[in-house]
């Protein structure tokens, strides 16, 4: 396939699954209001943190491994064997924790024991969503691109189909089951592209265990625990201090404000990814890093700054498009929220250094204090300010976020601009 197509493909891909999200969300505002958009987020939250544990342990690394062993049909087998007999046995261990403590998960997540049947079908299908994360990372290394754009675009259009028609006769029950079910009845279509793929073998879906393999899976394990405790935990724990604090409405309202800074940043890290990581990645001496982190700096900090402005002026026409009048209080708290996702632009700017150099402890070990400190600032300043407290913790905690890669970027290079070289500071 060529670059054209391809870049055509991952942006239908991208345009599919963000307007399919974006009408879900609407449809779920109209239908439940604020509460039930709170309630939809955090049970989001709360199925990222068990796909985390599941199949984070080796969906990156199989991607990686399929990819290097692409011509070793015999070796790139063993990582395909030992990740679906890893994912299966993770995924039974997972669920029948899920299943057996569902009525106290209920309750600690979406603090109703009614939604106790949701969270016990939910275990049911984390073995086949465990799949589809296989098949996907798979599909990805292998660089059967067409394929893997669309099982992703077919994920996209079953969850707005599911969603719509469950929210229509369920409520908000039916907005918490699309979650569950659209990732499971996706793995059947995505298996079916599998199947495709040239010189597909059914001694690949065999499971196995061998040490030698999953030892190789151990680093990215050690990124996807440090993931589940910097951004599902941290959140599902802040909206639940917002509902004991204020109330389900007030955590909608928290909810539908992070999702519109998402939304507008989705266009600046789709450009980071796709062009400034490789290009950093490549980079092989201070100067050549330097000129590409500047150049980047100046679009990414003009290009949010524009795009911020563009929001805040016309957050109401924004709101009311994306939710209902309901959500109007949302106003109140774009304007912090978007100065917060400015500074948060400058931080990942320099945040990347530390993964395009392979800086992982120090990557992981700032994701995971700072995601902590996120929390704690929340905790405080809700219980300061109220609800707009959370804007202030956005933008604070991203102030000395920024400020910690700024300053790494800046002894690293600093260092390595003089030719010396510090061994503790290589591992970081």
């Amino acid at each position: 396939m060529t670059l054209f197509r391809t870049s055509i493909l991952s942006a239908i891909e991208t345009i599919i699954k963000l307007s399919a999200g974006l009408v879900v969300i609407k449809f779920i505002a109209m239908r439940t209001g604020p509460d039930g958009v709170a309630i939809f987020g955090q049970f989001q939250n709360f199925v990222s943190l068990v796909i985390l544990l599941s199949s984070g342990v080796f969906a990156n690394g199989l991607v990686k491994y399929t990819a290097e062993f692409l011509g070793n049909d015999e070796e790139s087998q063993k990582f395909y064997q030992n990740s679906i007999g890893l994912g299966l046995v993770l995924s039974v261990i997972i669920g029948g924790g899920v299943y057996i403590l569902s009525e106290e998960l209920a309750e600690f997540v979406l603090d109703e024991h009614k939604y106790a049947w949701i969270v016990k079908l939910f275990s049911f299908v984390i073995i086949f969503i465990t799949l589809y994360q296989i098949f996907i990372a798979i599909l990805n290394g292998r660089n059967e691109l067409k394929k893997l754009i669309v099982g992703k675009i077919s994920s996209s259009c079953i969850l707005l189909t599911l969603a719509v028609f469950l929210v229509f006769f369920l409520g908000i029950d039916g907005a918490l089951l699309s979650i569950s079910l659209v990732q499971a009845l996706a793995c059947f279509i995505v298996f079916m592209f599998l199947i495709k793929v040239k010189k597909f073998n059914k001694q690949w879906l065999i499971p196995k265990f061998e040490l030698r393999i999953i030892k190789k899976f151990i680093p990215y394990w050690i990124v996807s625990f440090t993931t589940v405790i910097s951004t599902p935990i941290v959140f599902i724990g802040i909206r639940m201090h917002l509902v004991d604090s204020l109330g389900w409405e007030f955590a909608g309202y928290w909810e539908a404000t992070t999702k519109i800074s998402e939304l507008y940043l989705l266009v600046i890290t789709t450009a980071l990814v796709t062009y400034y990581l490789p290009k950093l990645s490549a980079a092989n001496n201070y100067d050549d890093e330097n000129k590409i982190i500047n150049q980047v700096l100046v679009y990414a900090i003009g290009t949010s700054v524009m795009l911020a402005l563009i929001v805040y002026f016309f957050k109401g026409i924004i709101v009311n498009l994306l939710y209902t009048s309901d959500f109007d209080q949302v106003k109140e708290l774009l304007g912090i929220q978007l100065l917060g996702s400015v500074v948060k632009i400058f931080s990942w700017v320099f945040s990347y250094y530390m993964i395009a150099k392979k800086k992982i402890y120090a990557f992981l070990l700032s994701e995971l204090f700072f995601g902590l400190t996120f929390f704690c600032l929340n905790i405080i300043f809700i219980n300061w300010f109220g609800l707009v407290g959370t804007t202030y913790a956005f933008l604070t905690n991203y102030i000395f976020y920024g400020l910690f890669c700024f300053g790494y970027y800046k002894y690293s290079t600093g260092i390595n601009k003089w030719g010396g070289e510090v061994k503790t500071l290589s591992k970081f």
